[in-house]
Formats: C-alpha cells, structure tokens, sequence
C-alpha cells in the first residue's frame, strides 16, 4: 500500500512538473503572439503603404493644377517632399521588415523611389508657369499609378490574412492554456488526496507501531518473568535431584544393581542437560539484553586457543577426530574476558567435533589484519545447507530439524556465541559449502601487550 502511494506520488509530481513547464511554454508562446499583434497594429503596414497611395494622387493631382495655374511650384515641391518621406519609410526600417514577412512584390515602391530620385532636381529648379517641366513630371509619374494601387490592395489583404491567422493561433493557445489549468488543478486534487491518503496509513502504521510497541513491552515483561521462574523455581530442584542423584549413585542409600545404576545414569544425564538448558537461557537472555559480565583485560588469545584445544581433546578422542591448531608468527593479543571467549571457542570446537565424521580433522587458525583480529574454527564435517547460513545463529535452531538428529543439543550455543563475541564489539560469521565442512570465524578488536599494566 506504501509502495503504491509512493509510487502514485511520484507520478502526479512528474506530471505537475510537466504540466506546468508546458504551461509556462503556452503562455510565453501567448506572449509572443500578443506582442505579434501589437507590433502589427503599432505599424499599421497596410496604413503606411495607403498613405504611400494617398500622396502619389495627391502629387499627381498638384501637377495639371499647377499646369492649369491653380497651384504653385511650392505645392509641388511640397508633395513631392511628402510621397518621399512616405516611401523612405516603407523602404527602410520596421515596415520594410514588416513588408518583407508579408512576402510581397514591393518593386513597384522601389521603382517610384528611382523615379523620384530622377526627378528630385526638376522638382527643386521648378518655377512657376514652367509647363514643359511640368509635363515631364506627371509623364513619369503616371507610370506607377496602377502598380501603385495593386501593391496597396495586396498589403492590406496580406496584413489581415496574417492578423486572422495570429488570432485563430492565440484562440487554440488559449483553450491549449485553459486545458494544461485544468489538468493541474486534477493533478493537484489527486495529490492532495495521496497525501491525504498516506498521511492516513502513516498514522495507522504509527498506531499499529505503538500497539506492536506495547504488545513488545508486554512480551519482554512476561520474558522476565518467565527467566526469573526458570531461575527461581527450576535451578534449585535441579541442583537438588542431581545432588540426590549423585548420593544414590555413590551408595549413600545402600548397593545398587546394574540396571538401575543405568537408569540413575540416564536421569543424571538428563538433569545435567536441564541445568545445561537453564543457564544457557539465562546466558542468551544477558547477551541480548547488554548486561553479560565482562572482565575486560589485554589477553593472550593464542593461549586462550590453546587451552580450549587442551580442554576438548579428550571430547575429540571420544569421536575419533584430530584437534589441530596451525601455528602463528607471533601470539596474538586482545581486550577481552577470557573466560567468556574460551566458552565461544569450547562451543564452535563442541560443534565442529560433533558435526565430523570419524577420523577427520578439526583446524583452528589465528591471524591478524591492521587492528583487527581473527580466530577461524574450521571442520571437514556435514556443512551446512545455504537455506540455514541467515538462520543458524537464531535461539533454538539446530541445523538438523528431524526428531531423529543424531547429534544432541539446545540450539542456543552459537546464538550464545554471537552475544558474547558482539558484547567485545566483535562479530562471529560463518561460510560453508554442504558436504565440505563450515568455516567459523571469530573478529575481536586488536590490542598490544604493553596495555596489559594498565
């Protein structure tokens, strides 16, 4: 459900993103074609080129009025000043940008322009009542009258052809704009309900969380309980009927047959293997809890391995397996109880003993790496199955589940194991191979001799 919201969330956050970026881009797009229009309408192309239109009538209007005697020379020259500053216009500048985008045949402008600069000196010397100069004049201008009207004609309808063309495009931007709003608006109600949504199964994990807090609690309470009455009112009648046990067997009650000196035995073993039991419960119970006692010195730990080898050999003999410890350069020392991490070796040899064949070979090394330190316990017995490598260092696991395992045991030795060495800041790790034998590998903290006086 989590997984889902997340992955929900992501998406209507991409799509924001990608709604607003393209929104962003419409309305710059919608600028830039506001800005199109006003430019158009600023420069009123179609409007300056009739103005062109306008002033080349109205010259040559004031040219039969001046060969009639009804105007002067002035008024022509005026004109003709004019329809120049018309065409300078067009020609130059914005509006011949303007032009050039409407992509229309402007020669016509082009060849008035000549024209006008051909006759620019008969205008400037004209004098009143000169008729020949006069004629010369409206001769060359009529020329253009109707190039000059078409082109007219064709601006204007080019200038609203593209004004249309810039409104339809602003009308489709717009309803494009209106459409990526309203797809935010969704995205956004859709996230606010995913938030909304995961909010709501946050809080129903943190009270989920707060009920498994209280039920851990309570589990933890009835745990200690459960070590105190196993230590209370186990241990003692334990230590009671082995001692009694002990007496009968010694011939405290008077001889006993062979048969039940038998039975004495198997009840002994037994009991031996509840005490066993209890105190390893009580050991796990200290580990996991962080108040295992350590009497922490700068040990020998070459010697340590040494005395465990020494104190299982006689367990080795029993089941016809070779302890061997392989030699070190130089003995290795270590900030540790001793006590404690001889009970980790006792333990990885008893089950390196316990899980070999007959007639093979038990190998414990010591080596050390910068500041660290290493004791590897390593057989050549069963191995251990690759499903149970994550599992085998969990209270109660026995490699072999069947009911008819060969090998006895509780299944908290090496569970025992990890707690103490983890307790020196160590770590005890384990790599084997089904049928080739397993590798235990015991890491302590590195330490020097001279440390020992303090």
């Amino acid at each position: 459900m989590k997984q889902s919201m997340r992955f929900f969330g992501w998406i209507s956050g991409s799509v924001i993103f990608i709604v607003v970026l393209f929104t962003a881009l419409t309305l710059q797009t919608l600028q830039s074609s506001l800005r199109n229009i006003q430019t158009i309408e600023r420069g009123q192309t179609a409007w300056v080129v009739s103005r062109i239109e306008f002033e080349y009538i109205r010259l040559n209007r004031a040219i039969p009025e001046f060969m009639l005697g009804l105007a002067k020379a002035d008024d022509v020259r005026q004109r003709f000043d004019i329809l120049w500053s018309r065409v300078n216009v067009v020609t130059t500048g914005a509006t011949a940008a303007r032009l050039a985008e409407l992509n229309l045949d402007t020669s016509a402008v082009t060849r008035l322009r000549n024209i006008l600069l051909e006759t620019n000196a008969a205008v400037e010397t004209l004098e009143d009542g000169d008729l020949q100069s006069a004629i010369a004049l409206r001769d060359a201008s009529a020329v253009l009258n109707s190039d000059i009207r078409e082109l007219t004609l064709n601006v204007r309808k080019a200038s609203s052809d593209q004004a249309l063309r810039t409104r339809q495009s602003l009308v489709r931007i717009s309803l494009l704009a209106n459409l990526m709003a309203l797809l935010t608006g969704l995205t956004l109600i859709i996230t606010i309900f995913l938030i909304a949504m995961d909010s709501r199964h946050n809080r129903k994990i943190s009270e989920g969380n707060m009920l498994l807090l209280i039920a851990s609690n309570a589990s933890t309470e009835a745990k200690t309980q459960f070590i105190s009455v196993v230590n209370h009112e186990l241990r003692t009648p334990l230590t009671s009927i082995s001692g009694a046990l002990s007496l009968i067997r010694g011939g405290a009650a008077g001889e006993i047959n062979q048969k039940v000196s038998q039975l004495l035995e198997i009840a002994s073993r037994n009991c031996d293997t509840l005490t066993a039991l209890i105190g390893d419960l009580l050991e796990i119970d200290k580990a996991q809890a962080g108040k295992l006692a350590l009497t922490m010195s700068v040990t020998n730990v070459t010697e340590l391995v040494c005395n465990s080898i020494v104190a299982n050999l006689a367990y080795a003999e029993k089941h016809g397996i070779r302890l061997v410890q392989l030699p070190n350069e130089q003995d290795c020392y270590a900030q540790v109880d001793g006590v404690r991490i001889m009970q980790v070796i006792a333990n990885l040899l008893s089950n390196a003993i316990k899980f070999s064949e007959a007639g093979s070979e038990v190998q414990v090394s010591i080596h050390s790496e910068v500041d660290r330190l290493f004791i590897v316990v390593r057989d050549e017995g069963i191995g251990i199955p690759e499903a149970s490598l994550d599992t085998i260092f969990e209270r109660f696991h026995q490699v072999d589940g069947k009911t008819d395992r060969k090998v006895g045991g509780t299944g908290l030795g090496l569970s025992i194991a990890r707690g103490i060495v983890e307790s020196h800041g160590g770590s005890l790790t384990v790599s084997s191979e089904l049928g080739s034998g397993s590798s235990f590998k015991v890491q302590l903290v590195k330490a020097y001799p001279a440390l020992s006086d303090n």
